[in-house]
C-alpha cells in the first residue's frame, strides 16, 4: 500500500482559544482523501495544501504530501481554469479605467469582421460563454491549446474569428475557450499600450494583478519550461496557494489589500454578477457534478467566477469559485466572510466530491453549529448531526419482517413508506421509528410458455385479493430468476407483494438461445413494437395470459404493468405500448424516442444520478418523460442520489455486524470511504480497486462469491451508479396504483414534420379513430391533401380514405397502425388497444 507522510498541520496562534473554529474534521477529510488529492505520476501532483483566510489573516493552513514527495502552499503549479478569475480581474481593471465596456462589440475592435452576427457579439458574451462561438465540446480552435503554436494572441484570434458560430449570440451558454481568447485581444487593443500582442497581455496582467497584489509566483510564462506570445487567457497561468489567496482576499474585502484600495467596489460587483443573461445552458462542466447537488448544473457565470450559491430572493452571490481542470480550487464565501484555496495537481473530476464535502465541513466549523442526536428505533444509524445535514435512515429488514412505514417527531421524511428514507436535520433532537410488519420472503413458482421459443418464467403471488400483475424485467445478460435472488430486486418484489401485487419474472429470448442480432449482448428486443414480429413481446404476452389465468383472486379488470432495469427498462416502454399495459416503469434506461413520442401509457423513469453507462442518458430520459407528460399522460421522473454505505444496507445481505464493520475498516483504510461512510471516489472506481487488490480488502475476500457480488452491488447502489435500487419500491408501486384507467382524448398528434388535426379516442376495450381531416398541416403552415390507410396487428388493411372509423373488432390486442400519406410524407401512427 502507498504510505503517506503528513508534513505539516499548522493552526494560527489563536487555535486553542475557545472562539476559534474547530477544523479537525476538515483536516481528517484531507488526510483520508490524500491519495486522491495527490494525483498520479502522470499528473505530477504529490500532495495538497489548503489555506483559509478570514478577518484579515490566514486562520487555517493544512499541508500534506505523499511519501517521498514535497508539497506546500508555495509550490507553483498550473492552475488551468482558475486563470479565469485572474483574467477577469484584468478586464475589470480596464472597465474601471473606462478603456473597455462590457457591451463593446467585436465590430468595435475588429472592423474587418464582416459577418453581421459576429459583429454584434459583445465583450460580456465573450467572457460568459454566450457568444455563440463553439465551446470545449467538441473543442476550441486548434491554436488556443497548442503549446507548440508560434503565433501571437492576435494571430490565434484571427483564426478563431474565421470560425462559424454555433448559435445566435446570447442564445446559449456553451463553456469554452475561444470567447475568452478574443476578449483578451480586445483588452490588448483597448489598453493603448504600444506593445506586441502576447507581451501586451503579460503587461496588463502584471499591472492589474501581479504588482497590486504583491504576487511572486504567478505568471503565464515560466522559462525555460514555457514561453509564449499566445497566452491562454482562460487557462494558461501558473500560481500557488500563497499568491492566489491574496487575490481572493482582495475581492472579499471589496477591492482592498494590505489596507490599500486597488479596485473600486462596483467593479467587483460586476465580476460577481450574472453576465449570462438567461442564456440556455447547453454545456457546462458543472453538469457532471449534479449528483452532489442538483443546483450545480444550473450555475451561472460572472466575469471569471462561477456563482456557486446565490441568495434566492435578491440573486446576490453568496459563494463564488474559479476552479481549474487539475483541481486547483479557489473560492470566496461572501455569506460567511472567508475565502480559501485548495491547491492540488490532480484531476478536478476526481477531487470534486472531496472539494464539495470540504466546503460543507468548513461552513459547519465556521458556523459552530451545535450537534443534535437522531435516535432510530427499528433501524439505524443513531448518531449526532448538525442542523441542515441530510440524514439517511434505514429500517431493519429480516427474512420474516419487512418495513411498514416511518414516523418522526419533528422532522419531515422524504418517503416514509420506503425502507430507506432521508430528512433535513432540524435544530433539535429527533426520534425516528420504523414500523416492522410480518412479511416472509417471496415464494416463486415456475411457469412455461407455449410459444415457438420455449421460455421459463417465475411467478410470485401475494396472499389474499390480488390487485394487479407486475411484469418485472431483467437487464442485459440477466435472467428472470435474478428477481428471486438479487437483494435490490427482492426488496422491490417484497414491497409489491406486501401491497397485493403479483410479480411475473420472464427471461429474454436471447438469454435462452444466445445473441441473435450480432451485437454481442443478450437482451430484450425493444423493436419492432408489435407481438406479430417481436418474439419477446409475443412470449411475454403469452406468459401474462398464463399468469393471469393462474391467479384465482385476480379480477378480470385488474391492471398489468411492466417494471424493468436497464435494457429491461427500455423494453418495459415497448412492452407497455405494444400490449396496452396499465403503466410502464424504466429503471436506469432512457428508452426509445419513438415509444415515448407515441405512447398513451402512464410512464415513470427511475434513474441513477451518477449513471455512467455508455448507453444511458439521464438527460434523454428526462426528455422522454417530458414528451409523455406534455401530452397530458401521467408521468414521473426521479433521480436516485448517492448515499452512505450504511451498516443497515449491508445487513440485508445476511452479513454480521462484525463482518460489516471489517468491510468498512478496509474501505476507509484504502481511502475509498470517509469516516461517515460516504464514498470519496466514484463507485465504479471503488469496485475496480477492490477487484484489483484482494489482499487490501481481506474482509471482502473472505466472503462467499455471492456475498462479494452483493457487497459490490451495494457499493454501486450507494454510489448511484447503473444498478437497480429498491429504495423507491413503494414510490414505484404508488405510481402504478395512482395511474388509473388508461382513457384519454388526443386532439393533436405530432411527428417531427407532420401535424395532424383530428381526434383519437382510447377506451378501455378498444380504439376508435374518427373524423380525420382531408388535409395534413405541416409545421411551416402549408397543407397537403392526404389519404389514410389503417392496418391491424396482422398487417391487414382495414380501411382507406379521408375519414375512417375503426371498430374494436378490427383491432386485436396489441399495436395497429395508421399510415397517413401525402405527396411528400408518410407518417406511421401507432394505435393501442388495451388487453381485455
Amino acid at each position: 500500500m502507498i504510505r503517506f507522510v503528513l508534513l505539516m498541520v499548522v493552526f494560527t496562534a489563536l487555535a486553542a482559544s475557545a472562539g476559534t473554529p474547530d477544523f479537525s474534521r476538515v483536516d481528517r477529510l484531507l488526510r483520508d482523501s490524500l491519495q486522491l488529492l495527490a494525483g498520479t505520476a502522470a499528473t505530477d501532483g504529490g500532495g495538497v495544501a489548503l489555506l483559509i483566510w478570514k478577518d484579515g489573516k490566514i486562520i487555517h493552513r493544512f499541508e500534506a504530501a505523499a511519501d517521498g514527495r514535497t508539497f506546500s502552499s508555495a509550490r507553483r503549479i498550473p492552475i488551468a481554469s482558475a486563470t479565469k478569475g485572474m483574467s477577469g480581474t484584468v478586464l475589470a481593471s480596464l472597465l474601471e479605467k473606462g478603456a473597455l465596456r462590457l457591451d463593446d462589440s467585436i465590430a468595435s475592435a475588429f472592423p474587418t469582421v464582416t459577418a453581421s452576427d459576429k459583429r454584434r457579439i459583445t465583450l460580456r458574451q465573450l467572457f460568459s460563454f454566450t457568444s455563440g462561438f463553439r465551446g470545449n465540446v467538441p473543442g476550441p480552435t486548434a491554436c488556443v491549446e497548442d503549446l507548440t503554436y508560434r503565433g501571437t494572441l492576435a494571430d490565434c484570434v484571427g483564426d478563431i474569428l474565421a470560425q462559424p458560430l454555433r448559435a445566435r449570440p446570447g442564445a446559449i451558454f456553451d463553456y469554452g475557450s475561444d470567447g475568452m481568447h478574443i476578449a483578451g485581444r480586445m483588452a490588448e487593443l483597448a489598453s493603448g499600450l504600444n506593445i506586441p500582442s502576447g507581451s501586451c497581455w503579460d503587461t496588463l496582467f502584471s499591472q492589474a494583478v501581479v504588482r497590486p497584489l504583491g504576487l511572486t509566483a504567478t505568471s503565464f510564462d515560466i522559462p525555460p519550461l514555457l514561453s509564449t506570445d499566445n497566452p491562454r487567457i482562460d487557462g494558461g497561468a501558473f500560481s500557488n496557494a500563497d499568491d492566489y489567496i491574496r487575490l481572493c482576499a482582495m475581492l472579499l474585502q471589496r477591492g482592498v489589500v494590505d489596507g490599500r484600495r486597488v479596485m473600486e467596489e462596483r467593479w467587483i460587483d460586476t465580476m460577481m454578477a450574472d453576465q449570462t443573461r438567461n442564456a440556455t445552458i447547453v454545456y457546462s462542466p458543472t453538469l457532471q457534478y449534479r449528483y452532489l447537488d442538483s443546483t450545480l448544473g444550473s450555475m451561472r457565470y460572472g466575469v471569471g467566477w462561477w456563482r456557486e450559491r446565490v441568495d434566492p430572493q435578491t440573486g446576490a452571490p453568496l459563494e463564488v469559485a474559479s476552479q481549474g481542470r487539475f483541481g486547483f480550487s479557489p473560492w470566496i464565501d461572501f455569506e460567511r466572510g472567508y475565502c480559501a484555496v485548495l491547491a492540488v495537481k490532480s484531476e478536478l473530476s476526481v477531487i470534486y466530491p472531496t472539494y464539495y464535502r470540504l466546503k460543507q465541513l468548513i461552513r459547519e466549523a465556521l458556523d459552530g453549529s451545535e450537534q443534535f442526536t437522531v435516535t432510530v428505533n427499528g433501524g439505524g444509524p443513531s448518531r449526532a448531526y448538525r442542523p441542515g445535514d441530510t440524514v439517511h435512515v434505514y429500517a431493519h429488514v429480516t427474512a420474516d419482517t419487512n418495513h411498514g412505514t416511518w414516523t418522526c417527531d419533528g422532522c419531515q421524511l422524504e418517503r416514509p413508506r420506503e425502507w430507506h428514507t432521508s430528512f433535513i436535520m432540524p435544530a433539535r433532537n429527533v426520534t425516528v421509528r420504523a414500523e416492522r410488519i410480518p412479511s416472509p420472503l417471496p415464494e416463486w413458482q415456475a411457469i412455461t410458455t407455449n410459444t415457438p421459443v420455449e421460455a421459463s418464467a417465475w411467478l410470485a403471488i401475494p396472499e389474499g385479493q390480488v390487485r394487479g400483475l407486475i411484469v418485472v424485467l431483467h437487464g442485459t445478460g440477466g435472467r428472470g430468476d435474478a428477481w428471486r435472488r438479487a437483494t435490490e430486486y427482492v426488496t422491490f418484489v417484497r414491497a409489491a407483494l406486501d401491497r397485493g401485487w403479483a410479480c411475473l419474472a420472464p427471461t429474454a429470448r436471447e438469454s435462452i438461445v444466445g445473441d441473435q442480432n450480432g451485437d454481442g449482448k443478450q437482451r430484450w428486443a425493444t423493436t419492432p413494437l408489435d407481438g406479430s414480429t417481436n418474439v419477446d413481446i409475443a412470449t411475454v404476452a403469452s406468459l401474462i395470459q398464463q399468469a393471469r389465468s393462474s391467479i384465482a383472486t385476480l379480477a378480470d379488470g385488474a391492471p398489468t404493468a411492466a417494471v424493468g432495469m436497464s435494457n429491461g427498462g427500455a423494453f418495459s416502454g415497448s412492452l407497455a405500448l405494444a400490449l396496452g399495459l396499465h403503466a410502464g416503469v424504466s429503471y436506469c434506461a432512457d428508452g426509445l424516442d419513438v415509444v415515448y413520442r407515441n405512447t398513451t401509457i402512464p410512464t415513470m423513469f427511475a434513474m441513477a444520478e451518477r449513471d455512467s453507462h455508455e448507453e444511458v442518458s439521464n438527460a434523454e430520459a428526462r426528455e422522454n418523460y417530458e414528451r409523455v407528460r406534455d401530452r397530458g399522460i401521467r408521468a414521473a421522473f426521479l433521480l436516485h442520489p448517492p448515499q452512505p454505505l450504511a451498516t443497515e444496507r449491508l445487513l440485508r445481505l445476511g452479513l454480521s455486524e462484525n463482518q460489516i464493520a471489517a468491510i468498512h475498516r478496509d474501505l476507509i483504510a484504502a481511502q475509498l470511504l470517509d469516516s461517515s461512510l460516504v464514498l470519496v471516489r466514484d463507485a465504479d472506481d471503488i469496485v475496480a480497486a477492490v477487484g484489483a487488490s484482494a489482499s487490501a480488502f481481506p474482509s471482502i475476500t473472505a466472503l462467499t462469491v455471492s456475498q462479494r457480488a452483493d457487497v459490490l452491488d451495494q457499493l454501486r447502489v450507494a454510489g448511484a451508479k447503473h444498478q437497480f435500487f429498491g429504495d423507491v419500491a413503494h414510490t414505484t408501486v404508488d405510481f402504478l396504483e395512482q395511474s388509473g384507467t388508461v382513457s384519454r382524448k388526443e386532439d393533436r398528434w405530432h411527428e417531427s414534420r407532420v401535424r395532424l388535426q383530428g381526434q383519437a379516442v382510447v377506451s378501455g376495450v378498444g380504439v376508435l379513430i374518427e373524423q380525420w381531416p382531408l388535409t395534413v398541416t405541416h409545421d411551416d403552415g402549408h397543407t397537403l391533401s392526404a389519404s389514410i390507410t389503417a392496418f391491424n396487428g396482422s398487417r391487414q388493411n382495414v380501411g382507406t380514405g379521408t375519414h375512417i372509423v375503426i371498430s374494436e373488432a378490427m383491432v386485436p390486442v396489441g399495436v395497429s397502425v395508421l399510415v397517413i400519406r401525402t405527396a411528400t410524407d408518410e407518417l406511421t401512427v401507432p394505435v393501442v388497444r388495451l388487453g381485455e
